[in-house]
């Protein structure tokens, strides 16, 4: 169990990585209470701030942070999900990745993205 999760750390880690890619455009939506919740040391928290800071500085990367006081009628909380194109979304769960690849399902996605980033 241990083992798993060193490994799923280093390959985010790696994955950071992907962010400087020129070719790539990255847009991320939060919602604004992950920014507060801080469940290890306030150090980490700040490091992490911080972090955010660096990566939203990149002209490839855009943040959009929900506010904790925007009108949510009729929208549910979703998994982490990434649409790499109109063939691939990945969803991040705790043991590993999805690949969703049926059309139908990446419209869902993309439909929830539209939805999310309004």
């Amino acid at each position: 169990m241990e083992a798993d999760v060193e490994a799923a750390v280093v390959e985010r880690m790696d994955r950071q990585t992907l962010l400087s890619r020129p070719d790539a455009r990255w847009l991320f939506v939060l919602e604004e209470w992950v920014l507060w919740l801080h469940p290890w040391s306030v150090e980490l928290h700040i490091d992490q701030l911080h972090y955010l800071l660096r990566v939203h500085r990149r002209p490839t990367v855009s943040i959009g942070i929900i506010p904790a006081n925007a009108p949510r009628q009729g929208i549910h909380p979703t998994e982490a999900f990434d649409i790499a194109d109109a063939e691939l979304v990945t969803v991040e769960l705790i043991s590993g990745y999805l690949s969703v690849t049926q059309p139908a399902e990446i419209e869902m996605y993309q439909s929830k993205w539209k939805e999310l980033s309004m």
